[in-house]
């Protein structure tokens, strides 16, 4: 018996190893006979190199080494005992040892299945060059080599020649319509030209013909993730981690799709998965430092993207860096990352971006809108890029150029409900009132991607748009929300702005915050209890003294500004005079909860306005000097509030930090004193209001979020006035 080496079956072992019932029968009897063979004549160098090929078929690579060690004792020059072992050598891994084979095989006698497999071991040590020198000659000794053509495709996609590359799986397809790896390899082509429909196309061939390719799941998940399409792209992902458990990989990508769903948490653990399976991935610790970023843990992100940029520095892990040194408030630090990484590369796109974003942050919109610019002459296709330049452009009232940016936005990726959101926003300034309302309609039917504020602009935005609507309601005649200023209402308000801590770190903007929202409130009927900097007995006097007015009132507001901290679930408000050096500190501080408490009293309206959600430093050094048990009770940013019957506000969301600004005032309280004297507009669509500017000053990076419980309605501003 005599296995024969036909170069069909080569490919398909090599790249599919996918079988039937029968074949996998077959290969079993060869095995069998190779062995009475050897059992009959043990210096019989075939019946090992027989026997060998067929433990290779079966992917038992180290049985099938060891037979053909043994084939080549016995015949040294034997160059089909040679290729065969640097075959195995190569799927095993191990491509050096393979490479030195088939050097070895190619000089006794050489194939073109021996040059295709020795550049095939190129190729997965990234030497692409000398791949495709040796496809190139398998090639001219073989030109319908479908395994040659695959395998010197596969290399030029690697090298970015993905048109060289779509060329050669072209012909390899036509040479072979079976080849689920040739699928797969133009489906990645595609997928780098950009061409995602047709990627998609040709990786759901390469599924049905390899049903078991955890290779096609991956590159149809990326596929999707590219297209925004999120949930099919997780369900891909979900198979080819089924298929293969071992992918660091596969749970990158996961954890990437997670990221980019705003799922965060969740995309940590992919992220923490990926780095279990591959503690070298650069990729992964650079994706898992920007999960971390966008969940306000910015030490975390920091300590990751140090890592990631040890390991293999790329511009994209500084750019990211540099952001979420900026949401520090290291505004050096920051602009020394963005710039190397624009150092390193020009053209790189994300350092254009991160620091456009910073030039936005600091009102520098010139540089902004420059840095943007660049970014859209380097990849004209960049949606973000477009709306973010829009974004600016609206900001300063330049209506056409945001309208312009907005509509290359919207071309760009039809399916983004943010860019209809935004565009209608800009037709709704210029007046044209039904392309608005066609755009907030439209954002409505589209999935919205890691918060809820597309949609509640879009649906607050239609109210105002509606004929009849409460909310665009403000003539003198409107029925007005039930609880507008009236002679019976009597409204209280605790206001509270501590910034210059002696144990934390001082804070630019709560008294500022303090004395203009009291200023606003005095004017909206309120009677004030002003507290600036105070210390925890001041904190309790101001408290004691609101308590007493809440129980004659009919609206009662609460509003901090300053240091928070959250332990084991419960939230406290830090008085300027506190330390932490231990747990038994948190005795010293103010629970939120008892402020809430106060706020029962109050006869119809309880609101409660926190900005407190900030990253302490005090809170991070005593919790790396716990044990894990008990540092796990400190989390970041505060816990979601039991306030029954009151409508509470966070500056941002759970267990997130929010931004300090650079201005007078922090983002949150700038957007809630712009919209506090809208005549006649209610309570939540206000907070819906500020969430949308909040969520613009910042870059698209914090959130403000709200509870609601609040029975009835409530406006700040009467609508007469």
């Amino acid at each position: 018996m005599r296995i024969v080496k036909l170069f069909a079956a080569v490919a398909v072992m090599t790249f599919c190893a996918t079988y039937s019932s029968a074949q996998d029968a077959q290969v079993e009897r060869e095995i069998s006979e190779a062995t009475k063979a050897i059992e009959r004549n043990p210096q019989d160098a075939k019946a090992y190199t027989d026997r060998g090929e067929a433990y290779r078929q079966k992917g038992n690579y180290e049985r099938a080494i060891l037979d053909f060690d043994q084939a080549i004792r016995l015949d040294p020059k034997s160059a089909f005992a040679l290729g065969s072992r640097g075959q195995a050598y190569r799927q095993n891994g191990k491509y050096d040892s393979a490479i030195s084979d088939l050097n070895q095989a190619i000089r006794l006698g050489s194939q073109p299945w021996m040059l295709s497999e020795r550049g095939e071991a190129y190729s997965r040590k990234e030497d692409y060059d000398r791949a495709i020198s040796d496809f190139d000659e398998a090639i001219r000794l073989d030109s319908k080599s479908a395994f040659a053509l695959r395998g010197r495709g596969e290399a030029y996609r690697q090298k970015g020649n993905y048109d060289r590359a779509i060329s050669d799986f072209d012909e390899a397809i036509r040479l072979d319509p079976k080849s689920a790896f040739a699928f797969r390899g133009r489906g990645g082509a595609y997928s780098q030209k950009d061409n995602y429909d047709r990627a998609i196309s040709d990786f759901d061939e390469a599924i049905r013909l390899d049903s078991k390719s955890a290779f096609a799941f991956r590159g149809r998940g990326q596929a999707y993730s590219q297209k925004d399409d999120y949930d099919r792209a997780i369900s891909d992902f979900d198979e080819a981690i089924r298929l293969d458990s071992k992918s660091a990989f596969a749970f990158r990508s996961r954890g990437e799709a997670f990221r980019q769903k705003g799922n965060y948490e969740r995309a940590i653990l992919d992220f923490d998965q990926a780095i279990r399976l591959d503690p070298k991935s650069a990729f992964a610790f650079g994706s898992r430092g920007q999960a971390y970023r966008q969940s306000g843990k910015y030490d975390s992100a920091i300590s990751d993207l140090d890592e990631a940029i040890r390991l293999g520095s790329r511009p994209w892990m500084l750019s990211e860096r540099g952001e979420a040194h900026r949401q520090k408030g290291n505004d050096d630090r920051a602009f020394s990352d963005f710039n190397e990484a624009i150092r390193i590369d020009p053209g790189d796109i994300s350092a254009l971006f991160w620091r456009a974003r910073f030039y936005r942050s600091k009102n520098e919109l010139d540089k902004a809108i420059a840095d943007y610019s660049e970014v859209i002459r380097l990849d004209p296709k960049d949606s973000n890029a477009y709306n973010n330049r829009g974004l600016i452009y609206r900001g300063m009232n330049q209506l056409d150029k945001a309208l312009a940016d907005y509509n290359e936005a919207v071309r760009l990726k039809p399916q983004n409900a943010a860019y209809y959101a935004s565009r209608g926003i800009v037709h709704q300034l210029r007046g044209s009132i039904d392309r608005a309302r066609s755009d907030f309609e439209k954002s409505l039917t589209l999935p919205e991607t890691g918060s809820n504020w597309v949609h509640d602009t879009a649906r607050t935005r239609l109210a105002e748009l509606t004929p009849g609507s409460k909310v665009a309601l403000t003539s003198p005649i409107a029925a007005e929300p039930a609880s507008a200023l009236s002679p019976r209402d009597k409204r209280v308000a605790l206001v509270i702005g501590n910034s210059e801590y002696d144990r934390f770190s001082k804070l630019r903007n709560p008294s500022n915050d303090a004395s203009d929202l009291a200023d606003t409130l005095k004017k909206l009927g309120f009677d004030v209890v002003l507290g600036i900097d105070l210390k925890r007995n001041e904190m309790e006097n101001k408290l004691s003294e609101f308590s007493r007015k809440v129980r004659e009132s009919t609206t009662a507001l609460v509003f901090f500004a300053g240091h928070g901290l959250q332990h084991l679930g419960t939230n406290y408000l830090i008085p300027v005079d506190a330390q932490l050096t231990d747990e038994s500190d948190l005795r010293k501080m103010i629970k939120l909860q008892d402020v809430v408490n106060d706020l029962q009293s109050a006869g119809k309206v309880r609101i409660l306005i926190v900005d407190a959600c900030r990253d302490n430093a005090a809170v991070q050094q005593l919790a790396a000097n716990l044990p894990k048990t008990r540092s796990a009770a400190f989390a970041s940013g505060l816990a979601a509030p039991n306030a029954r019957g009151t409508y509470v506000a966070f500056a941002t969301q759970p267990n997130t930090v929010a931004d300090d600004g650079k201005g007078r005032n922090s983002p949150f309280t700038q957007a809630l004193l712009k919209r506090l004297n809208e005549p006649g507009v209610e309570l939540r669509t206000l907070m819906t209001r500020v969430r949308a500017d909040v969520y613009d000053l910042t870059g698209n990076t914090q959130l403000p979020e709200a509870w609601d419980s609040l029975v009835g309605e409530f406006a700040f501003a009467d609508a007469r006035r």
